[in-house]
């Protein structure tokens, strides 16, 4: 299930598997889902139906201006400022009209088989351009001391109590400690790991779970675990590899949301601007819960919370090439919504984003290599109809959208 939070009467109406399910009666269980995942959005889906429900599609050839007239007609009856009027439309054609004619800048982007020379051939869109990130990340330890890794010498770095603090030769960080698996006893000393914008870092803790950290993110550990259980706190997204060690499970937890493992692969994303937060298992088992309630998963499901209700759902299906794409250095968009998109892009590329004027929901397809500037991300995005431009700030940079 995609994100829906910010989807208004205009985006579910505009949407294909909501066509599909108002006008052909199929998709039904994905959307009594949807419904009951966003029960705010009822009253949106509803209007969103009548809208659709208001239009006769019969067979009948019409041009695309008599569609986008009757559409707008449409909208005035679901609106209540004129009395109803059918309107005709030729069968195959009443998706694409929907799409296309709701509000001027909606575009559907198919661009998942971009070919490699199209994208390396690219024009710039901006007259400076941002280069990718790369392996950046700070260590902060259990006394305030902050050791920058990306500029730090290979070695030992610190000791926390019992254990050694060394950067390894391939750069990732690694916490090793005395006993099996890394295992104390007394006081626990805790160190914080944490990438800026644009900065990647792995790392191995004590018990010898390793952990991936994705860009503007961190995560609080003990140099050593100690007593009956591992305990981690994170913030923004992370992909994990967890010991396993049935005596001794790992938590993980992640703002609202608390993950409980024994020994497991997983991914969880739960940066503080996103609406909904994500769970997704690979391999193993784990159990996922909020303050209201408390799901299992199985490899290829996803727990998501929303935040703001703070309910849980159990989700089948899941793209795990869209979900790890992150740790396997790209970008992977399956009908990503723009806003959603340069959300990504700005924590990889460190920019603000400014929204210069109102769009309806533009959603993108397609995949590139997070190891490519800007520029070319850029390019692939202009296929929507929409235009940006980096403006240079004193302390920032600013990603200007504009039709």
């Amino acid at each position: 299930m995609k994100d829906y939070s910010d989807y208004d009467m205009i985006a579910f109406a505009s949407d294909l598997k909501f066509q599909n399910w108002v006008l052909d009666r199929t998709e039904g269980e994905y959307w009594k889902e949807v419904l009951s995942f966003y029960p705010d959005k009822a009253k949106e889906m509803e209007r969103a139906k009548d809208l659709l429900l208001s239009i006769d599609f019969k067979i009948q050839k019409t041009k695309d201006e008599v569609i986008e007239e009757h559409l707008s007609n449409a909208l005035r009856i679901i609106e209540n400022k004129r009395p109803a009027t059918v309107i005709h439309f030729k069968k195959w054609g009443w998706a694409a009209a929907v799409m296309v004619v709701f509000a001027a800048g909606y575009w559907l982007i198919r661009n998942t088989a971009i070919k490699k020379n199209q994208r390396e051939a690219a024009a710039p869109l901006v007259i400076e351009d941002l280069v990718p990130g790369g392996e950046r990340a700070t260590l902060t330890l259990a006394d305030g001391t902050r050791v920058i890794l990306d500029s730090a010498d290979n070695g030992q770095l610190a000791t926390q109590g019992n254990v050694t603090v060394i950067k390894l030769d391939d750069g990732q960080l690694s916490y090793k400690g005395n006993g099996m698996h890394g295992a104390g006893s007394g006081q626990a000393l805790y160190n914080t790991i944490s990438t800026p914008a644009g900065g990647v870092y792995q790392l191995v803790l004590s018990d010898g779970t390793q952990v991936w950290l994705n860009a503007m993110s961190s995560l609080k550990f003990p140099a050593v675990f100690t007593g009956k259980e591992r305990r981690v706190e994170l913030k923004g997204e992370a992909y994990f590899e967890v010991m396993s060690n049935a005596s001794r499970p790992f938590f993980v937890n992640a703002g609202e949301m608390d993950i409980k493992v024994l020994g497991t692969h997983f991914n969880v994303k739960a940066y503080r601007d996103d609406p909904i937060f994500q769970t997704t298992l690979l391999e193993g088992k784990v159990e996922v819960s909020s303050e209201k309630e408390r799901v299992d998963i199985t490899p290829g499901q996803q727990a998501r919370m929303n935040v703001k209700v703070k309910n849980i759902k159990k989700m089948n299906g899941v793209n795990i090439n869209d979900v790890m794409a992150w740790k396997n250095g790209e970008f992977f968009f399956e009908e990503t919504e723009l806003k959603d998109a340069l959300r990504t892009l700005s924590r990889w590329y460190d920019f603000d984003v400014e929204y210069r004027e109102d769009f309806e929901p533009t959603f993108i397809y397609g995949s590139i290599s997070r190891n490519k500037n800007l520029s070319e991300v850029l390019k692939i995005l202009e296929a929507s109809g929409i235009h940006f431009r980096i403006e240079r700030m004193k302390n920032m940079n600013r990603l200007v959208v504009v039709k």
